[in-house]
Formats: C-alpha cells, structure tokens, sequence
C-alpha cells in the first residue's frame, strides 16, 4: 500500500499521476521528473511529439487541484497556440471526469475549490493584469518575444511560482535559447530528443532526416539550436550588438588603438552632427513598427532604437520617436504620411520592392555595415531570426513568408531610402541577388530527398 502523501510537492506528483491514469496514459521518466521537481524555473528543450504539451497541462491540472484558489497560466507566441494547449486540457478534463471541475470555457477552467487555469495570448496589454500567479507555462517560448517575457516574470514575484518553459528550439536568438545555454540563473533544464521517445519509430526519423534535411532535422528533432532552413537572414546574429545605443554617447571615446578599443565600438561611432534616419511600417491590427538609428563611418549602419506596437492611433506614437528624424515610410500609408507631415516630421515615401530591400539588408550584413542594439531593439531583433521563407518552397520562392516582418519592414524601407540617396548602384543588388539565386539552385541539387534515383 502506497504512502500518504507528506508534502505539497509528493501530492502534486501523486495528482499527476492519477490524470494520467484517468486518460488511460503511463508517464515517460523525463514528464515524470517535470512533476516531481521543486525547481522554481524549469525550462524544457523537447522534440517535437515528445509529449511537451501533455505534461504541462497535466502539471497544470494537478497545480489547480491541489492548492486552493490557484492562478495557472498558459501563454504562447499567440492565442491561436495558447490555444492548441488549452485543448489538450480541455480533453483531460473532459476524458477524465475529473469532479473537482466546476466549469470549462474556451479559455478557462474553474475548479471548485477556486483555483483558474487560463489561457491567454502573450500580449503585454492582456497579461499586464494578473498576479500572484502559483504556475506560469509558456509554450512554444522560443518564439515568445523577449520584451513580453520580462512582462511576465514579474507575475511570480509574490507567490514565488513556478515558471515552466517548453518548446523546440527556434534559432540561436532570443531569450530562451540565452536562459538554456546561461549559468545565471538556476534553471532545471531538460533535454528530450526523439531518440529518447520509444513512440517515434527510428525507421520514421531516418526518413525525416533524409527528407528535411541535417539543418531542420537536428532542430526539430535532436533539440539542437540551429539557424533554420530557408532564413532569410542566415548572418542575423552577426548583427546583434547589445548596448550600441549607449557606445557614441561617452564623453572622451579613448583614441584608436587597435589593443585598447573594442572594435565593435569603433565602427559603430557616432560621427558629430550625424543625423538620425529611421523606417516605418503603418499598422493598426498589425503592429506598427518604427526603428531609427544614424549612419557611422564606414557606411556601418547602427540601430539603436524602435517602436513597435498595435491597437494604438498613429498620434499615440508620434510622442515616442525621435524629434529631427528622417523617416523612410510604408508607401502604402499615403494618409498616414500626410499625417505625420502636418505633425513637423520629415516623412517620405519608403521604396516597398521587397526582393531588392531583402537584397540591399543582406549585403549590409554580409560586408559587416548593419549592427543592431538587441537590447534598444527587441522585436526587430526577435523578427530577424525567425524571419524566413516557405519551408516547403524554401528553395524556389523568392518571397519569404508574410509573417514576423513588420519591424524589418521598416528596416528594408530604411536601407532602401539610404541606397536611393547615394549614387546609383544597381550592379551590387543585382549581384546579390544573383548570388541568393545561385544559393538556392546548389541547395536544391544538394538535396537528395528532391531526386529519384535512375539505374
């Protein structure tokens, strides 16, 4: 006969167990060492189909049954995957019987002891509202923004819950990956890939890795951070320079001296009477996205700051760009640019050729002359990494996928208006391009999964 629970950490475990028993499920050694933890952070690098999605609305379940009046949250990159989690408890607690369920609504279950399990998009207006919150899932976290999950961690602060981060990795950017690969914090990581999961056959993921390719495979199914198949900016993180924003504004900049001066600084130097220019993509449901930077010596182009929100008139912006600025505009805003003229502010007509912008923003990071304050920039950072086109078309399309682009719009605008403002140089995009073309055609005849084998 099994032992009486004798702490809230055992009967959460105990809990556990028992749903899982009620859906007819037995739990894998890594979705059991998820339960039993007492680790306040727990960040979990799993493959795809590992059972991820299970375990935190297992977790989630057992939370609200065994404390009284408890918050559990689920959050994701949108309401659409909050969502998809969300179904996944919806059909425990339906599959179950569980009777301590009071009531079950598209994004909320209520128990009878007044603990909530709530499902929410991550957006900071929405979230912004909710505290002491006892468990905090965010799913699909590689691909939550950094900016929103510092407005989350603040959720946890008096109640000292838990926070449990799940996803495959997306990419070597964005918080995530930082908190899987930093000694900073006290995380309890676990790492799951489909080797270890005895449900995906081998013979399946042989096929996989012949069809996918090494790149997509190792991500989606090793757990491994890689760039993604088809990026669209596959130097991005050459960009990033955290902190850029602050490197011009020293006082006495010390003199050149390749031993003593960091050369990232050096190229990124404010030159005297420099003046600002910036690119702006108009949106109301979408996002408005305006980043802004100068140019420093070298033709190095430098952002060091954006502006990136939605549901807000343009006037509710304005306030928040900076005066002076020249700005390279979304074409298809002629109202809104009309707008920001009556307002003093130099607003022009962006050029929107989004194959020749993708072009003009590649050369820069190939030749080193575009860096990017991470830290100033965080959706535009975010949006670089994840930027990519159709995977299925990834090696005919000539147009990325119409999503995650409203910051780096903003840059093409930008990096277009300055090429239109130096001398003519139609060679160099027409080059590159040429060069992407060629890129494309090797990966294609590379790809063995794309050939059938004659003779």
């Amino acid at each position: 006969m099994s032992s009486v629970p004798t702490t809230v950490s055992e009967l959460r475990t105990r809990t556990c167990g028992h749903i899982l028993r009620a859906i007819d499920l037995t739990a894998d050694d890594w979705q059991q060492r998820v339960f039993t933890t007492e680790h306040r952070r727990v960040i979990l690098n799993c493959s795809r189909q590992a059972g991820k999605s299970t375990a935190a609305a297992v977790l989630g379940l057992a939370t609200a049954m065994v404390h009284k009046r408890a918050l559990i949250l689920v959050v994701s990159r949108s309401l659409r995957q909050s969502v998809e989690l969300f179904r996944r408890v919806e059909g425990i607690v339906r599959s179950s019987s569980l009777q301590m369920v009071k009531a079950v609504s598209d994004h909320e279950v209520t128990l009878v002891n007044g603990s909530r399990m709530v499902c929410l998009p991550c957006i900071a207006d929405t979230i912004r509202g909710f505290s002491k919150v006892d468990l905090l899932i965010i799913d699909e976290a590689a691909l939550v923004p950094d900016a929103l999950y510092r407005a989350l961690r603040p959720m946890l602060a008096i109640s000292n819950g838990q926070l449990l981060a799940l996803s495959t990795p997306c990419g070597r950017r964005g918080w995530w990956f930082e908190a899987w690969h930093s000694d900073q914090e006290d995380w309890f990581r676990l790492r799951v890939p489909a080797s270890e999961i005895s449900r995906i056959s081998p013979a399946f993921l042989e096929t996989e890795r012949k069809v996918m390719g090494t790149t997509w495979y190792r991500q989606e199914y090793e757990c491994s951070f890689e760039m993604p198949a088809g990026a669209v900016y596959p130097q991005w993180s050459a960009a990033l320079t955290p902190g850029l924003a602050h490197s011009h504004r020293r006082s006495n900049p010390p003199s050149w001296n390749p031993d003593a001066i960091d050369i990232q600084e050096a190229r990124s130097r404010r030159p005297p009477g420099t003046p600002t220019v910036g690119g702006i993509d108009f949106g109301f449901r979408n996002p408005f996205a305006a980043i802004w930077g100068y140019v420093a010596e070298g033709d190095v182009l430098c952002i060091t700051g954006e502006r990136y929100g939605s549901g807000q008139p343009l006037e509710d912006h304005v306030p928040h760009l900076p005066r002076g600025c020249l700005w390279y505009c979304d074409p298809s805003g002629a109202g809104e640019i009309v707008r920001l003229r009556r307002l003093d502010i130099k607003a022009i007509r962006g050029n929107n050729a989004i194959r020749e912008g993708i072009a003009a923003v590649t050369g820069r990071l190939q030749s080193g002359r575009l860096l990017i304050d991470s830290d100033k920039c965080p959706m535009l950072a975010m949006e670089g990494g994840v930027y990519q086109y159709d995977p299925d078309e990834s090696l005919l399309s000539e147009t990325p996928i119409d999503r995650d682009n409203h910051a780096l719009s903003a840059l093409r605008y930008l990096v277009m208006g300055l090429l239109r403002s130096q001398p003519a140089r139609p060679s160099l995009i027409e080059g590159q391009q040429a060069d992407q073309a060629r890129f494309r055609r090797r990966q294609l005849w590379e790809n063995e999964a794309c050939w059938t084998r004659v003779g």
